[in-house]
């Protein structure tokens, strides 16, 4: 009797006063064979369903979504209020004025994109690619100060039109020569996913000679990448358990010592250029850095490290004050400066937090 009654009450409280919902679309991308979206900050594909919204077709600049039997186009980066009143008997949509689809009290969830092929393709083409991926987040873009964003000549200028570049593959199993390119290009960990400001990798590339184990890509993975604006601090989480236990069986030597190197050419390209591993808050992590701010150095070139005739595009150079052990669970937190600090103490303008798992 008691839930019958406050069932009608609910009833009268919604056909009375109605309900509205704002419905962000902050990126679409590809994973694999289908299109998914970001919507207030929760991954979605077709046939999914969010906060009373079913999800239509999505296609490369929209979310198509369905309420109570009405269909609505959300465009991306625009905030739209989709709401209804039972006294009315249909539902109604109007898409704001404004613009901005970061809600500063609120994380921001960014996806986590697949490696992807780069061989041969031009530099224009790989700089489109980049500025794609850039502005799957127009917003957070913005508040770091690339709201026309370009990709730093400093970082990028040196790629090579129509080269090959390091494989997932080549890079962690074959080593230098001409199958050093077999797999998606390895560099797109970070390339197309840009908002990931410092990364993980394996310190050196592997020539795995045992017939009884297959070629595969090796490499810790990200799974989740959170954003907080208002705090100016991103937190990445990785599966480096997962990499040490497969790493042993490819009998990488860096499963033996657990050492990772740090990749932060993605913050150099949003203006951040020193880095300081703050080794007090960090947890079961080793630096070679000790108490030093480092400047960040890493760019794109072609080289002729991976064995490939001509040379291939890839990361340089080693930076061996960015060399770090770990034992998980671990820890890593690190402070981000756009000019150089006059100490290590001084507030960072970023901290970026590594998970290791």
């Amino acid at each position: 009797m008691k839930k019958t009654a406050f069932l009608i009450l609910l009833y009268f409280f919604f056909a009375h006063y109605g309900f509205a919902d704002d419905y962000t679309v902050e990126g679409v991308f590809n994973s694999g064979d289908k299109n998914m979206a970001i919507i207030n900050g929760n991954i979605v594909s077709e046939g999914d369903s969010i906060a009373g919204a079913q999800i239509g077709k999505i296609t490369k600049d929209s979310v198509e979504i369905s309420i109570n039997g009405e269909k609505k186009v959300l465009k991306i980066g625009k905030i739209s209020s989709v709401s209804s009143t039972s006294n009315a008997g249909s539902t109604g949509a109007a898409t704001k004025s404004s613009s901005p689809s970061i809600q500063p009290s609120s994380p921001i969830w960014i996806v986590l994109n697949p490696t992807v092929e780069l061989d041969f393709k031009t530099k224009k083409e790989i700089y489109e690619l980049r500025t794609r991926y850039v502005m799957q987040y127009p917003d957070l873009a913005g508040k770091l100060g690339k709201k026309n964003y370009v990709p730093s000549e400093e970082v990028f200028g040196q790629i090579i039109d129509a080269r090959p570049w390091w494989g997932t593959v080549g890079q962690t199993f074959h080593g230098p020569g001409k199958r050093s390119i077999d797999g998606a290009s390895e560099e797109t960990r970070f390339l197309i996913n840009p908002y990931l400001l410092v990364g993980l990798t394996p310190p050196n590339a592997h020539i795995v000679n045992d017939p009884n184990i297959a070629p595969a890509a090796i490499f810790p993975e990200p799974f989740e990448l959170k954003w907080d604006v208002v705090q100016a601090t991103a937190t990445v989480k990785y599966d480096v358990s997962t990499f040490w236990d497969r790493a042993r069986q490819y009998h990488f030597p860096e499963a033996q010592d657990h050492s990772l190197e740090l990749i932060g050419y993605n913050a150099e390209d949003f203006g951040f250029k020193y880095l300081y591993i703050e080794a007090a808050k960090s947890r079961n992590v080793s630096v070679a850095a000790g108490s030093n701010v480092v400047q960040l150095k890493q760019f794109i070139h072609c080289g002729p490290s991976c064995g490939y005739p001509g040379g291939c595009n890839n990361m340089s150079p080693y930076q061996p004050e960015l060399r770090i052990t770990a034992n998980t669970p671990a820890t890593l937190y690190l402070k981000l400066w756009r000019k150089m600090p006059s100490s290590y103490t001084q507030q960072p303008d970023m901290n970026f937090i590594i998970e290791m798992r």
